[in-house]
């Protein structure tokens, strides 16, 4: 899938398991007397093993993968050069890593300024689609230092990200500020403890998409009771969101 071996590795760990249904298969091939108790009794104990240690592997997956970098640089079998696609001389001074549920709907406020936008995204398919609309795009981990350094984190007015992973967006808060204190930087989160943790680094704002959506909705009620709008020319509004979104390739829920 094109993938490098950053998201192989995190994705075999999570598949390495002898999952329990294993159990079912082997027990039937027991009374079927296809397998012998020797192998029967060999396959209990390695399922057990097996999802025992997988707790830790996910729990522990960024140790384990520092640890397994340089090794597992021989399944490279797809380089990311080539996968940067800059249309302009502009240098970007916006910086969106992500483009995922969020990200597509900050993106549509960028869409007059595209020229100074820069999209990092680890999703090859994304990459090709969004530099076939123009935008500068890095196809990479936002945890790959190579890909911080494509940055240009010292020239840039406001870095914005949506990326889930806590250790991350705490490492873009760091290098951000580092390389230009006045650089606005906005994370998202979906822990409260999180959220404080990011504006304790430097954060200048932390989105909170499950408040930001009670909030909007609650300003939507306001309006539509004060007749401020109506609901429905709100709803062919939103209807239309979803379609393009649709056609942007956000149809799933975990986009």
């Amino acid at each position: 899938f094109k993938y490098t071996k950053k998201p192989a590795f995190l994705s075999a760990i999570s598949l390495s398991q002898l999952g329990e249904f294993s159990l079912i298969i082997a027990t039937q091939g027991l009374l079927l007397k296809h397998i012998s108790q020797d192998l029967f009794s060999l396959i209990v104990v390695v399922a057990l093993v097996s999802i025992t240690l997988t707790s830790y592997l996910i729990k522990y997956d960024d140790k384990f993968y520092n640890l397994m970098d340089k090794p597992l640089s021989i399944f490279e079998i797809f380089s990311t050069k080539g996968m940067e696609y800059m249309p302009t001389e502009t240098k970007p001074k916006i910086i969106l890593c992500g483009h995922n549920r969020i990200g597509y709907s900050i993106l549509r406020s960028f869409s007059k300024v595209k020229k100074k936008v820069l999209i990092v995204d680890y999703n090859p398919e994304m990459i090709d689609r969004l530099a076939k609309n123009g935008y500068h795009c890095i196809y990479g981990d936002v945890g790959d230092e190579e890909i911080i350094n494509k940055m240009n984190l010292g020239h840039i007015s406001m870095l914005i990200s949506t990326v889930p992973e806590v250790k991350d967006n705490l490492n873009l808060i760091h290098r951000a500020k580092k390389a230009n204190r006045r650089t606005k930087v906005i994370v998202t989160a979906t822990e409260i403890d999180n959220a404080l943790k990011f504006y304790n680094a430097g954060a200048d704002y932390v989105v909170m998409p499950h408040f930001l959506g009670g909030e909007h909705v609650s300003h939507l009620i306001k309006d539509v009771r004060k007749r401020k709008k109506k609901l429905r020319e709100e709803k062919k509004i939103h209807i239309k969101h979803l379609h393009d979104r649709k056609e942007a390739g956000h149809e799933h829920p975990k986009t």
